[in-house]
């Protein structure tokens, strides 16, 4: 599973990235998987394309990942 948060340039510039991600990965794991399922955590704006291209590749990875073993 790849956690992407959305809505980071809704957030302040005083926001900490590492703390935001590092919440994101707990909820994430408290409400739907085993830490071994969290792939990566993704911090996204969708309005500015900020993030987009790491969540992306991990994307891609990630499938061309499932690909090799089919």
């Amino acid at each position: 599973m790849i956690v992407a948060a959305n809505k980071l340039d809704l957030l302040p510039p005083s926001a900490h990235a590492q703390r935001l991600e590092h919440w994101v990965w707990r909820e994430s794991r408290a409400l739907y998987a085993h830490p071994r399922n969290i792939k990566g955590i993704h911090l996204v704006s969708s309005a500015t394309g900020l993030g987009m291209a790491a969540l992306l590749e991990s994307l891609r990875a990630q499938s061309l990942g499932y690909a090799a073993r089919d």
